[in-house]
């Protein structure tokens, strides 16, 4: 994911070179036609328009508050046809939005735009993770309703605050217990909803302009740091460009039913005997991008979750647990390793099991 963010600006970068002379916009025909496949599809598309050399202004500050003035320069040009919600700057000096078809063109005159190009989708260039499938739920939501608008349970980026995993649902989720906890969870909530524009002074619900993003629960904040938003394609873009949470989660989806068992071939371990197997047993991974959770923490947590989930069994030896505690190697009797695989425990993500056929034969 950081590669594919770096790679992106390394991108725009080279393609300033050629551009220190351009009077307007510059757009390939292949980049054109992408918009406008896009703004047929729906009306608007997503775009990136480079607005400032970053090595224009070797100073940060000078240079933040230059490509601040252009956005809000570029934004005045566009007027009505830049659609609100869905904006992302990129501090080296690109500007994401969608516009509409007579947007397009204004870009294409604009002596502003020094790069236009078709920006990718919203589930992109973000460090939220994605393998968790709600990214695609999301998705085949926003496809089926006829308002184009989803229900999303965002989790805030709270310090201080653990996570724990659901037993029956497998899902991560915040852990706030004490009052800095609490007090820190609602300091993150009025902080994105300032960043997103939603007026404070309303009660619920509340709407950025234009209705991009609406407000619908607050409850969910102090108990596990998270909100209940209903927002289209440009609002889920605003939060997932920007990182401004940890996670989003489709409203009331299971993404997981079972856990996942494989197998794998005999490693360097040593052979064990009739009746016994040998397996790794692996939490899921968390699905939410923990930035402000320290190693120890994370590791502690781990091993709490993996030792109460691994309780009920009867391992023969000592389990050996990885580095992190995200797994452990445990050998088990035929009985232990039905029961294992056969579990409810959403809290356990993967069985591999050694498949004794996969042991190479010793050379006669």
């Amino acid at each position: 994911m950081l590669f594919r963010r770096a790679f992106a600006s390394l991108v725009f970068l080279l393609a300033l070179a050629p551009l220190a002379g351009a009077d307007a916009g510059e757009i390939t025909p292949y980049e054109y036609e992408r918009i406008r496949d896009r703004i047929k599809q729906g009306g608007s598309a997503p775009v990136s328009v480079w607005l400032l050399d970053p090595f224009s202004i070797p100073d940060a500050t000078a240079r933040a508050a230059e490509l601040q003035a252009r956005v809000q320069r570029m934004v005045a040009e566009l007027g009505s046809e830049v659609l609100p919600g869905g904006r992302h700057i990129n501090g080296l000096g690109g500007l994401m939005m969608w516009v509409t078809e007579p947007g397009l063109e204004i870009l294409r005159t604009s002596r502003l735009a020094m790069n236009v190009n078709y920006y990718t989708e919203w589930r992109y260039h973000t460090l939220m993770p994605q393998s968790d499938g709600h990214f695609d739920e999301l998705d085949r939501r926003l496809r089926a309703a006829p308002d184009g608008k989803v229900d999303v349970e965002v989790t805030l980026e709270v310090a201080g605050g653990e996570f724990d995993i659901d037993r029956d649902t497998g899902e991560a989720f915040l852990v706030l217990k004490t009052p800095e906890q609490h007090q820190a969870a609602i300091d993150a909530a009025l902080l994105l909803l300032t960043r997103l524009g939603v007026p404070l002074s309303s009660g619920l619900p509340a709407s950025t302009v234009g209705g991009v993003i609406t407000v619908l629960d607050v409850s969910g904040v102090t108990r596990n740091g998270t909100l209940l938003l209903r927002t289209n394609e440009r609002g889920l873009a605003e939060l997932a460009w920007n990182d401004w949470a940890v996670a989003m989660k489709a409203a009331g989806y299971a993404a997981r039913t079972s856990v996942a068992v494989g197998s794998q071939p005999y490693g360097s371990l040593p052979a064990l005997g009739p009746g016994q197997f040998r397996a790794v047993v692996s939490l899921p991974y968390p699905f939410i991008n923990w930035r402000g959770l320290a190693y120890a923490t994370r590791v502690a947590v781990n091993r709490r979750l993996l030792e109460d989930a691994l309780r009920p069994y009867a391992f023969l030896g000592t389990p050996q647990w990885s580095a992190d505690f995200r797994s452990a190697t445990v050998v088990l009797s035929d009985a232990e390793l039905e029961r294992l695989v056969q579990t409810r425990d959403l809290r356990l993500g993967y069985v591999v099991i050694e498949k004794p056929t996969n042991r190479p034969t010793a050379s006669p």
